[in-house]
């Protein structure tokens, strides 16, 4: 293997695994970089994270993040097994976190990331609702409060 290619692999192996880890990734996530998804990241890393009783990013180092909820969130059903999820770009956002419940209140659990202002969660039940939250993230982890929540119910 030349070292060009070599160097290659290296970079997007790096470039996953800060994109998994950001958001406290699992090796079963699905992770969205620029349009391409690709399933079973590399796992989390302990550390900081967003901790639910408050709003602001519980960072280890007891920061809290300087950027601003995402905004304009949307929820459409796409199918009966899938919805998107849509917001507004946040300045200084390296990637966004999406969580999902399927109540309105209580716990909102993670389930997956992007790079992009957009999010489909795929292999969902038909005709339920289900509710979405999600955070904008720094390069180094810093995660902001969590958006209003928003609904959809597939078809």
């Amino acid at each position: 293997m030349n070292t060009r290619k070599l160097f290659s692999i290296l970079a997007v192996t790096v470039a996953i695994l800060l994109i998994c880890t950001a958001c406290g990734g699992s090796p079963t996530d699905s992770v969205t970089v620029g349009g391409i998804s690709v399933n079973g990241g590399l796992g989390g890393i302990g550390g900081g994270g967003y901790d639910d009783d408050d709003d602001d990013y519980d960072g280890s180092d007891g920061t809290t993040s300087k950027l601003s909820t995402p905004k304009n969130v949307k929820a459409t059903a796409e199918s009966s097994s899938s919805i998107i999820i849509s917001w507004k770009e946040v300045s200084g956002a390296y990637s966004y976190c999406v969580y999902r419940n399927e109540k309105s209140s209580g716990d909102y659990d993670y389930i997956g990331m992007s790079s992009d202002t957009s999010y489909t969660d795929t292999g969902l039940d038909s005709k339920t609702t289900y509710y979405y939250k999600i955070t904008a993230r720094t390069l180094f982890g810093e995660e902001s409060a969590k958006s209003s929540s928003v609904s959809a119910k597939t078809k």
